[in-house]
């Protein structure tokens, strides 16, 4: 079951009958309201002041037009109004203000076969369509069985993934930094044993010597730092990559909380606005990984020192 709603919109508001339909829809279940903004329905609403009869009637239903004088002293309103009685001849009119006179009510007559006044129109929608609740509760119920089925499975599966790369990535980390601080250590290590040798009888202080150690202490030093700042760098993108695992499982957990709280009650873009920030991609951290910050000495200025003492 479509239903159609005609209503006239001009003028602006707050002289406009727009802002009063609305709160007439506020007032009855959402199944029954047209598509407006979000909200997924298969009933719709027309400004009849607007588009006059250039409206295909036949892929709808049921009419409701909300009568107003606005509406009824409105030529393009009433073309639309005449096309609508003519497709159908059950066309149930409105009362919005409750205030019509005789006369506008008689003239209403003449396309509607019955008007209510608000709340005879809404208790009339509430009773008169049970197929559309029947419907709406039918598609309700179907998403919160599948949910309940196929959607926890995923949302437990996703969860229990994610907290493995979380295990897995900080792990990494550790070692990697575990074994840069080892790095550090045998560099301090051999520059201390290396050091030593100045004062050794072997040096004998032959500056030709003395100039082969420091060149060697340099370049093993610069590679020894390249090799630890890369461990380090490497550790924590994947420390990075540890955490935004484990505020991924944090946010899927919340959406998993809330279909239990919210059970059968949540709308679909309530939980796709709980469910959503789990998924943000803001890019890989070892992206940002580049080769100039792992070359802790530049070799350029190791070659120049070894030119001028050569």
């Amino acid at each position: 079951m479509r239903l159609v709603y005609l209503c006239a919109v001009d003028p602006p508001p707050p002289k406009s009958d727009w802002p009063n339909v609305l709160e007439f829809f506020k007032a009855i279940p959402e199944y029954l309201h047209p598509r407006i903004g979000k909200l997924n329905t298969p009933h719709i609403v027309y400004f009849a002041d607007r588009i006059g009869s250039n409206w295909l009637p036949e892929f709808h239903d049921f009419a409701i037009v909300f009568l107003s004088e606005t509406f009824l002293t409105n030529d393009k309103a009433l073309s639309c109004l005449s096309r609508a009685k003519t497709a159908f001849p059950s066309l149930v009119g409105i009362d919005l203000y409750n205030n019509l006179s005789a006369e506008m009510i008689e003239k209403a007559k003449q396309y509607c076969k019955r008007i209510f006044s608000p709340d005879e129109g809404k208790e009339f929608l509430l009773t008169t369509f049970p197929e559309i609740a029947a419907s709406y509760d039918l598609e309700t119920k179907e998403l919160t069985e599948s949910i309940e089925t196929e959607g926890y499975k995923y949302l437990d599966e996703t969860i229990d993934n994610l907290n493995q790369r979380e295990k897995t990535n900080r792990r990494i980390s550790y070692v990697c930094y575990i074994l840069s601080f080892i790095v550090i250590f045998a560099l301090l290590v051999f520059v201390f044993w290396r050091l030593c040798l100045f004062t050794s009888v072997e040096v004998n202080f032959d500056i030709q010597k003395i100039i082969i150690l420091c060149v060697e202490i340099i370049v093993l030093s610069a590679l020894d730092i390249s090799i630890c700042r890369f461990l380090f760098l490497l550790g924590k993108s994947f420390m990075v990559e540890a955490i935004r695992c484990a505020d991924r499982a944090h946010a899927i957990g919340l959406g998993r909380l809330y279909l239990k709280l919210f059970k059968g009650k949540f709308k679909w873009e309530e939980l796709r606005d709980v469910l959503q920030s789990w998924n943000i991609d803001n890019g890989s951290a070892f992206i940002n990984l580049d080769a100039k910050d792992i070359e802790g000495v530049s070799l350029d200025k190791v070659t120049s020192i070894i030119k001028k003492n050569g």
